[in-house]
């Protein structure tokens, strides 16, 4: 009786003990079915979803499915990733800037190498694009956001095009400070300089065209001659100028007199005689009214 309960109380205490062999394999499995259910989910995200896939096969080599999975997923992963990385560099190349980074951004960042391609175009796009705002901005005489828009540019070979523009606007501010520094001074000086900065950018501020237009008519108004002098008449003219004046107050006189307006003929003969005191007509023909 006592052998029997010692036999009892032993093997319930061998079911008790663990056992770590058999723990140790089904752990990997069970992780692995986790890891490739939780894959199933992942499309949105194909890149984790093959990790997790081919994590799964390390775990559980003796499951093909998932090697299977792992193999299949991963290289269509990399032709696709391939392919779109190669679309961006032929859109970029032919300047469509937009559609080149919106393919660049399909590339996953599962193979390392294709990845750091994509990164490295999306950097020139973005890099070309700040550019190309700069050069907009100079051609629209928006001068401060040609500064700010160059200094977000961090490409070394884009960074130089654009200090080309940052050059261009100090080159430019500099022509009108000096045209205003001088306008009253030397306005002949004043105009080359206003000239300068409109040939550098004709949409630039400060008015360089008006500014030339004003200074222009003020030398023109400076340079222009004085009106001649009025010629004084001489004796002669004068002497001529009043025979016509009192021809036509005679003539005007004897047709009142035909007409019966006595007083208009005595007030016509009288102007005569103020301008020729010795007029004989005007004496005798005033005398006979």
């Amino acid at each position: 009786m006592n052998l029997r309960r010692s036999i009892c109380i032993f093997c319930l205490l061998l079911s008790g003990v663990p056992m770590p062999a058999q723990n140790a394999t089904e752990r990997p499995k069970q992780q692995a079915k986790e890891l490739a259910d939780r894959a199933k989910g992942e499309g949105s995200d194909r890149a984790k979803q093959v990790q997790d896939f081919c994590a799964a096969a390390q775990l559980d080599p003796k499951e093909k499915k998932y090697a299977d999975t792992c193999n299949s997923y991963r290289t269509g992963l990399i032709n696709d990733d391939t392919a779109w990385l190669a679309s961006a560099i032929a859109l970029y190349k032919s300047h469509d800037l937009d559609k080149a980074e919106s393919m660049a951004k399909l590339v996953t960042s599962y193979d390392e190498k294709l990845s750091g391609q994509a990164r490295f175009l999306l950097d020139r796009i973005k890099n070309e694009k700040l550019l190309n705002q700069v050069k907009a901005a100079w051609e629209k005489g928006d001068f401060n956001a040609v500064g700010t828009l160059a200094q977000a540019i961090t490409n070394a070979d884009f960074k130089a095009s654009a200090n080309v523009y940052v050059n261009n606007v100090s080159l430019y501010n500099g022509f009108i400070n000096q045209a205003q520094n001088l306008e009253k001074s030397n306005p002949q000086e004043a105009i080359k300089q206003f000239a300068s900065a409109q040939n550098l950018n004709p949409n630039g501020p400060g008015n360089p065209s008006g500014k030339i237009v004003e200074l222009q008519k003020a030398l023109q108004a400076k340079s222009a001659p004085p009106p001649p002098a009025s010629t004084p008449k001489t004796a002669t003219d004068a002497n001529a100028e009043i025979a016509r004046k009192v021809g036509r107050l005679i003539g005007d006189a004897r047709e009142a007199e035909k007409q019966g307006k006595l007083p208009d003929a005595l007030n016509d003969y009288g102007m005569v005689l103020k301008l020729q005191p010795g007029n004989q007509d005007a004496q005798s023909n005033t005398a006979r009214i």
